[in-house]
């Protein structure tokens, strides 16, 4: 073989060698820096409710949720209703259930659980929360569900204007590393006659170890669904990636309205909670610096709207 083409030759080698290793050094250095960090290092470990959001110690801001005067249910699951996908091992949790404000004398609220399937309550009518109402463990190694219920000392026509609400927080105790895994939310007993729609994002974590970020969106009152949610995002700093688990979505919109250059619209139902996800976007160069979640939340706006075709 002639010199000239052994050197095209080995060179032809060199760069078959160095193009793969160059793209994995380059995409392991992506992985280091925290782009995908949530996707590839932070294991997904399960432990959520349906009435209860994530925040970062007890006595956070919460949601406040409208609930009707019979009774309001709360289920707290190990697993992804979504996909069923569990966890492989147990998750043991305290549950905080107190008052905002005291009840009249006489008067009090009642936690509903169940032990063997039959119901147990507890009379709540306090504002101290320094100890557990109960503990409960959801069984790992397949989808487990436990249920709880509120219920209040109303009835139809009580004037319910400046009623104490109650507030349930659900802590996980096991694994230590679900430590920090903290959801509760504020239930307000009202004769829900109004629609509203709330957006938050699930924070509990800090913002540098996560490249995607799920935000929850909550409808309720009666005859929503005559109406449409609407939300807006700057597509600047986030990017949609998944609605409800979904990457099949449609019918984002192009906007301008302030810094929100997106929309996505849905009918509302009553009593839902939808569940957006989205990733970074650094067009702007805003994750350059140092971003907090109000940040974060000022990005993304969302309303109820009646009568959107």
């Amino acid at each position: 073989m002639k010199k000239s083409k052994k050197i095209i030759f080995i060179i032809l080698l060199v760069c078959l060698f160095i193009t793969p290793t160059t793209l994995i050094i380059a995409q392991a250095a992506y992985f280091i820096r925290g782009k995908f960090k949530d996707v590839f290092i932070n294991k997904q470990d399960y432990f959520a409710a349906d009435k209860l959001y994530s925040i970062s110690t007890i006595d956070s801001t919460k949601e406040n949720i409208a609930c009707d005067i019979s009774e309001q249910s709360i289920f707290v699951y190990n697993h992804d209703v979504s996909t069923g996908d569990y966890n492989a091992f147990d998750v043991t949790f305290d549950i905080y259930v107190w008052l905002e404000k005291a009840l009249p004398e006489g008067k009090a609220y009642t936690f509903i659980y169940y032990e063997d399937g039959v119901a147990q309550s507890i009379s709540i009518t306090s504002t101290e929360h320094t100890s557990p109402a109960i503990s409960k463990t959801l069984k790992g190694g397949k989808c487990s569900t436990e249920s709880f219920a509120l219920a209040f000392c109303y009835e139809d026509g009580d004037d319910l204007t400046n009623v104490p609400a109650i507030n349930v927080v659900a802590v996980p105790t096991s694994p230590v590393r679900l430590s920090g895994a903290v959801i509760g939310a504020t239930f307000v007993p009202t004769e829900v006659d109004t629609c509203s729609v709330t957006g938050r994002f699930e924070n509990s974590a800090s913002i540098d170890d996560n490249a995607a970020f799920k935000y929850n969106v909550r409808s309720t009152g009666p005859n929503i669904s005559e109406g449409k949610v609407v939300l807006k995002w700057n597509s600047n700093v986030l990017t949609l990636i998944n609605v409800n688990q979904s990457i099949s979505f449609t019918g984002v919109e192009n906007i301008s309205e302030g810094s929100f250059t997106k929309k996505y619209s849905w009918t509302a139902q009553n009593n839902n909670t939808d569940t957006f996800t989205f990733f970074r976007n650094n067009q702007d160069g805003y994750w350059n610096g140092e971003v907090t979640w109000a940040d974060i939340e000022g990005q993304v706006f969302v309303e109820y709207v009646m009568g959107v075709e």
